[in-house]
């Protein structure tokens, strides 16, 4: 299964979820921001709309990384996102 991830690769914790992937064999279908403004646009879109964000926003966060689980909601944790 290949999971959605939403990005950057200048946040620390999207490198690290990104390791983290590539160890576990993890298969991601990562939509960088850096390289593709569609991406940020989707993502801006899916934050705005989910009030699964409000607590991030709230405290100046951004939201990522960002995953999409199966039944694509938004998780801030690649094994949530990673659960069958």
């Amino acid at each position: 299964m290949k999971i959605t991830m939403y990005g950057t690769k200048n946040c620390p914790d999207v490198r690290a979820a990104l390791e983290e992937a590539a160890q576990k064999k993890i298969e991601l279908d990562f939509r960088n921001f850096d390289e593709d403004i569609t991406a940020l646009k989707e993502f801006i879109r899916l934050r705005d709309a989910s009030p699964k964000f409000d607590g991030v926003k709230k405290d100046g966060g951004i939201g990522i990384p960002c995953f999409l689980d199966a039944a694509g909601e938004p998780v801030f944790k690649l094994d949530e996102a990673a659960k069958d």
